[in-house]
């Protein structure tokens, strides 16, 4: 895994190289600790499922559900959606 942070400024980390499938314990640290002294970490060239996603979370801490239904996923609750795509469009 491999973090660079952004050019120029105080926020914001970019995260190269990062497997949520076997990342080790040390590894999910060092993430949770870039997003606490970095605000933002781009995870780079991922395609999670919606478990997957929601998997990943929960080794980061404890995901909380919006309480607005129209913006929770239809699959999963506790994954916050908010997109100007109308649905079905």
């Amino acid at each position: 895994m491999k973090i660079t942070d952004q050019p120029g400024t105080f926020l914001g980390a970019n995260v190269e190289g990062f497997d949520h499938a076997t990342a080790s314990d040390v590894d999910v640290e060092t993430l949770k600790e870039t997003v606490y002294t970095k605000k933002i970490a781009v995870l780079k060239g991922q395609d999670l499922t919606p478990e997957q996603f929601l998997a990943l979370g929960e080794r980061l801490g404890r995901p909380e559900t919006y309480y607005e239904p129209m913006y929770q996923h239809p699959e999963v609750p506790e994954i916050f959606v908010s997109s100007n795509v109308p649905e079905n469009g």
